[in-house]
């Protein structure tokens, strides 16, 4: 009798860890969706924005501006994720000419309009482990640090509309300029950020990304190089863990 009521007390006393083992192995994640909200600014190398930064009144400083996006996350394995995501990027800026005004001795008006829709993948090393709390039926780390670096595709629409200078003759015309529908430019980036699980479920983070991104103007700006779409961004943001 004392036998059996030890071996009771036993089962007793390991049921709970066998049952927290056995939650931690149903929470497994094997990936998570992110959304995020940031800010992107950039790099304006290109001749388009030296000239016109040169000739109009705005900055590069101008188009920095909100980017927006989500991103599907897979845990490859514990120390690498990859990333799937898609950001949305648009602004417009007003500007008028430096040096020039009209015959009533009125400024000359133009709007300058940027949108880029990257669409990327990354792959993340993380050298504390991905911190999914289900991983493997494992805890995760508190903090996650990562690193790393991708390629993706920059479906962009740049244009100029508005009064412009011919400077042949000094007349002022309207004019629409404007890149092809289906433009689209490649390019690569770097990253890093943090993430902090936040129980089993949901993580809040912060990233850093810098893009390298080049893309053809289009007929309507014959002459011109191609416009550097990179910059960089920094996104803080959510993810729900499945």
């Amino acid at each position: 009798m004392k036998k059996t009521l030890l071996l009771v007390a036993a089962a007793l006393l390991l049921l709970p860890l066998a049952a927290n083992a056995q939650g931690e192995w149903q929470r497994l994640k094997t990936g998570s969706v992110s959304f995020r909200v940031g800010y992107f600014y950039p790099s304006g190398g290109s001749d388009i924005w030296e000239l016109n930064t040169y000739d109009f009144t705005y900055e590069v400083a101008d188009f920095n501006h909100y980017i927006v996006g989500f991103e599907v996350n897979w845990f490859a394995t514990r120390f690498i994720t990859l990333g799937f995501g898609v950001d949305f990027y648009s602004r417009t800026v007003g500007s008028e000419y430096v040096d020039y005004v009209d015959q009533y001795g009125d400024s000359i008006f133009q709007e300058f309009s940027l949108k880029i829709t990257p669409v990327t993948a990354t792959v993340k090393f993380m050298p504390l482990g991905n911190g999914s709390p289900g991983y493997r039926g494992r805890r995760g780390s508190p903090i996650v640090p990562w690193v790393g670096g991708g390629v993706g595709v920059y479906p962009f629409t740049y244009e100029e509309y508005g009064e412009f200078i011919d400077f042949t003759d000094m007349t002022i015309f309207e004019g629409d300029f404007i890149t092809e529908e289906s433009a689209v430019a490649f390019g690569f980036h770097v990253a890093g950020g943090v993430v902090v699980p936040m129980g089993f479920d949901w993580d809040v983070f912060g990233e850093v990304r810098y893009a390298y991104v080049e893309g053809d103007l289009g007929d309507d700006f014959l002459g011109f190089e191609p416009i550097d779409l990179g910059g960089l961004s920094v996104f803080f943001g959510a993810s729900y863990r499945f």
